[in-house]
């Protein structure tokens, strides 16, 4: 399902994102760029955000094709993938933006 495959792409891109800002962040704290290393982390936390907020828009669109028809086994797949993926990428985004 084209629909249910491009959310969960949402999930992953956002996710990348946050990590790459929160790498950032990292990045302009060691150096001592304070200023730069606090907006890093905002725009990390931004995305995080968005993709959590694509995660449950995704979660709640499954619920809803369910309900019409069963999502394909491939689906299914891809969709636990996506979710154990962002579990570890939120663990491991607020584990550097706590630094």
């Amino acid at each position: 399902m084209e629909k249910f495959d491009k959310r969960i792409e949402r999930v992953k891109d956002e996710l990348s994102d946050a990590i790459e800002y929160a790498e950032m962040y990292i990045g302009e704290k060691m150096k001592g760029n304070a200023n730069k290393a606090a907006k890093f982390k905002e725009m990390a936390m931004n995305e995080h955000n968005h993709a959590q907020n694509w995660y449950t828009w995704t979660e709640d669109y499954a619920g809803e094709l369910e309900k019409i028809m069963p999502l394909t086994a491939d689906d299914v797949e891809e969709w636990d993938k996506c979710k154990k993926m962002f579990a570890e990428k939120s663990a491991i985004i607020k584990y550097m933006l706590d630094r």
